[in-house]
């Protein structure tokens, strides 16, 4: 008899036990379930950063290149501009020297032909 009444408690024990089991799922279940659902607080979304999307990010990444191509094209126009001013000076120098041994040359020569005209007239004058 002993036995017989031991089965039958503990039958009823694992019911209890079972029917605890099924109350704690249940519970937590709903608890998920409504939290989930639940309205979140407006003032902690306000402090938290906002999020970029995938897109933001790509434009910006896409005007930083954009950025970056316009800074480089307007340096190396930066740079052709002072080479074209360098090369201009330098054009203008050289120039300047030529023209300056053409003078120096034309006044030569034109010292040579007063020296030369001075000598024949003096042959002149001689000779007469």
């Amino acid at each position: 008899m002993f036995s017989a009444n031991r089965s039958s408690t503990t039958r009823r024990s694992l019911g209890r036990e079972g029917h605890i089991l099924w109350l704690i799922v249940l519970v937590s279940f709903l608890l998920s379930t409504f939290s989930a659902c639940a309205p979140t607080d407006t003032s902690s979304e306000e402090r938290r950063p906002e999020r970029t999307s995938l897109v933001e990010l790509d434009a910006n990444e896409t005007d930083e290149r954009e950025n970056q191509r316009e800074d480089r094209e307007r340096d190396e126009n930066e740079r052709d501009e002072r080479e074209n001013q360098r090369d201009e000076r330098e054009r203008d120098e050289r120039e300047n020297e030529r023209d300056e041994r053409e003078r120096d040359e034309d006044e030569r020569g034109e010292h040579e032909a007063d020296e030369h005209e001075a000598d024949e007239l003096e042959a002149d004058e001689n000779g007469a």
